[in-house]
């Protein structure tokens, strides 16, 4: 009962209309074209005979920002937990006294002690309510809502209010000017970037051509397998079921958390089912349109202009992002290239490439000591810790010394000799002049040892000596 009254309702508000129009509804008066549900108005106050506004349908949209007043989700609501209405038999409020039923629940309501005092602090006595109220409210909200609102007489044209000697003499009805109304009275922000959003629908265009017709196929024949026989082959009926499955699955969470827990919709077979590619259903606007989104109508200049501007915004965002990734990795490779910061920057960064490279190959060297002593034992003499010190005790310690005491001799002597030629002089002296002028710090640290390349002693040994060889060839 109350979804029916509560589709009532929001569809008289967006259709300016009498609620006498709405008792009569039919399904067979709605269509759904581009991004907004058509309404035939038929027979009205000024048009007993109903050929006035034959073929000039009044348009309902959207409003994603207000589910709670979201034209199109009522009528989700409305259809889905009726699915009887779609077979064309019924009227869209199928019961005797629809008119007296919805008003005195809108009496009712506003006469709640929940929200009594909230229209009497406006001065506004709940008796006061009607029907017509809705009427007259929706007409004030769209001509005098905004500083930028639709001209008067298309209000009056969707209103069907006459305006003599000049109404449908001079000034007829047309599309713009009623989308621009019915747009306004939806419940959209008339001023922001919100106004311009599509209905929600399914949007394949992620998926390659092939996979994406094959699932438009899939999902046409899943929506058709769920209506009436009779409107099986209504394109205009499967039209608005489309839409409002779309519509229910958009908004599945706030109504999970908003319906009443035996509302009818939640035994209905959509609710109850896995609705095909819900994922897929989603709203758009100009900025990020695609070629599956429905035509986006009823936009004002003003409205376009704050989409470009979007789209601009967006665009240049974008372009901020790069721009600044860019500038950040040349500058640095630039800096780098120059060694900005001194030499000794530049030096100290090829030294901890070298530390590193150095505790790879020592880390390397032990655990293929350790995995070769493992496989074949080998006797050697135990390694010997000072336990004073710490330091591991070695029988090349001795020439150690002797080499770096020959490094900074050598460093003594010619103070103004290159690090490069103290290193090579000291690796000369450490290796025994083995390896005469090509000697080098790989050759030092990693000459052929005396005892077994097996003996972690060795290993930790010749880390010490590697480290007092580059002090001192360094100059520290």
């Amino acid at each position: 009962m109350y979804v029916a009254a509560h589709t009532f309702l929001v569809l008289e508000w967006n259709l300016i209309s009498r609620a006498e129009y709405l008792v009569d509804a039919n399904i067979d008066l709605v269509s759904f074209t581009e991004d907004a549900l058509l309404f035939n108005m038929g027979v009205t106050k000024t048009d007993q005979e109903g050929v006035k506004n034959v073929d000039h349908p009044w348009h309902v949209y959207s409003c994603p920002e207000h589910p709670e007043i979201c034209a199109h989700l009522a009528v989700a609501r409305l259809i889905l937990a009726n699915p009887e209405i779609l077979n064309g038999q019924t009227k869209l409020f199928d019961a005797r006294s629809q008119y007296e039923r919805f008003n005195g629940l809108l009496r009712k309501i506003v006469s709640s002690e929940e929200h009594r005092d909230d229209f009497a602090s406006l001065g506004i006595s709940p008796e006061d309510f009607g029907t017509h109220s809705i009427r007259k409210g929706a007409a004030t909200h769209v001509a005098t809502g905004s500083t930028a609102c639709p001209p008067i007489a298309c209000i009056c044209l969707q209103a069907n209010w006459a305006m003599p000697g000049v109404m449908n003499r001079y000034i007829k009805y047309e599309n713009a000017g009623d989308q621009f109304v019915c747009k306004c009275v939806s419940g959209r922000s008339r001023n922001n970037t919100m106004f311009a959003a599509s209905s929600s629908y399914w949007d394949f265009l992620a998926e390659d051509a092939e996979t994406g017709e094959s699932q438009k196929a899939k999902l046409k024949v899943w929506l058709k397998d769920r209506l009436p026989e009779e409107a099986k082959d209504n394109e205009r009926v499967y039209a608005v079921h489309k839409m409002a499955v779309a519509a229910i699955a958009f908004r599945r969470n706030y109504l999970d958390n908003h319906l009443h827990p035996e509302s009818t919709l939640r035994s209905s077979t959509i609710w109850n089912d896995d609705v095909p590619y819900h994922d897929k259903v989603v709203v758009k606007y100009p900025w990020n349109e695609t070629a599956d989104t429905p035509k986006i109508t009823g936009l004002p200049p003003d409205i376009v202009l704050l989409a470009k501007l979007q789209t601009m915004k967006m665009e240049m965002d974008a372009l901020k992002a790069d721009l600044q990734a860019s500038f950040e990795s040349t500058l640095t490779r630039q800096l780098d290239e120059r060694e900005v910061g001194g030499s000794g920057f530049a030096r100290g960064n090829e030294i901890l490439g070298k530390l590193d490279t150095l505790l790879e190959t020592v880390t390397n060297a032990s655990r293929a000591a350790a995995r070769a002593s493992a496989q074949e034992p080998a006797a050697e003499e135990p390694v010997e810790f000072d336990g004073d010190s710490g330091f591991v005790s070695d029988d090349g310690e001795e020439e150690d010394a002797a080499a770096a005491d020959s490094c900074r001799a050598a460093r003594t002597a010619a103070p103004s000799a290159s690090a490069a030629a103290v290193a090579s002089a000291a690796a000369a002296a450490c290796c025994g002049g083995a390896g005469g002028e090509g000697a080098t710090f790989s050759s030092f640290f990693l000459r052929p040892p005396k005892r077994c390349w097996k003996s972690p002693g060795w290993i930790l040994s010749r880390l010490y000596s590697g480290l007092r060889w580059m002090h001192c060839s360094l100059g520290q």
